[in-house]
Order: structure tokens, then C-alpha cells, then sequence
């Protein structure tokens, strides 16, 4: 009785697992047009900002070039740290606008159902 319990928990987990070969997101990268997702598998796949993906608090979408659809949500802070925000004012008078990242969180549903969140910066 034993033996057929712990190999029905085997069973259990073994369908909770993702399938091998399955890539999933393993780091992104917010830019101001473009959102960059790294694969665990090394894939690159983007989501691009534009008037058509822009949403309230950010921008959605399918992520591209990836093997799977990917949806995605990118949610951007609305940063009120004093300190962040002189130092973009100084940046950007520099021509360094691009130097911080942008803050935000990003959610990324998978295509077995899981939903992965990052927040950026990492």
C-alpha cells in the first residue's frame, strides 16, 4: 500500500511538471519601446511598444520571436522616489536618458497555463 501511495504522488507531481524541451522566461529587460525576454533555453523574444499595445498603466501583448505565443503585461512604476527622479532630470540633460532602466513589473503567461513575474530592474 505503501509503494502504490508514494507512486501516485510520483504520478501527481511528475503532471505538474513542464515538459522538456518547454522553454520558459527566465529574465527581461524593460526598454522605453521594447520589452526583452531571455528564455532558459537562451531564446530572445520581444514585445514592442507602439499605439497599438499601449495600455493604461504600460503595454500588452504576444511576445515575438519566441517558439510559443507568449501573452505579456508590462505595468510601469509610477516612480516617486525624489532621488530617482533628480537623477533622470540630470541624466536626460546629459543626453543619458537611456542609462536607468525603466521600473516595472512584468507578467508573462505561459503556454501551459503559468504566469511568470519579474520586476525590473532585476
Amino acid at each position: 500500500m505503501r509503494r502504490f501511495a508514494m507512486g501516485a504522488g510520483l504520478a501527481l507531481l511528475a503532471g505538474c511538471t513542464i515538459e522538456p524541451g518547454t522553454a520558459v522566461p527566465q529574465s527581461v529587460l524593460v526598454q522605453a519601446d521594447r520589452l526583452t525576454v531571455r528564455m532558459n533555453d537562451g531564446w530572445p523574444c520581444s514585445g514592442f511598444r507602439d499605439e497599438t499595445t499601449e495600455t493604461a498603466t504600460g503595454w500588452s501583448g504576444t511576445l515575438q520571436g519566441c517558439p510559443s505565443p507568449y501573452r505579456y503585461d508590462v505595468v510601469l512604476n509610477d516612480d516617486t522616489n525624489p532621488v530617482r527622479i533628480v537623477i533622470e532630470e540630470f541624466l536626460t540633460a546629459l543626453g543619458g536618458e537611456d542609462i536607468l532602466q525603466m521600473r516595472a513589473v512584468v507578467t508573462i503567461d505561459g503556454p501551459e497555463g503559468r504566469q511568470y513575474v519579474f520586476a525590473s530592474p532585476n
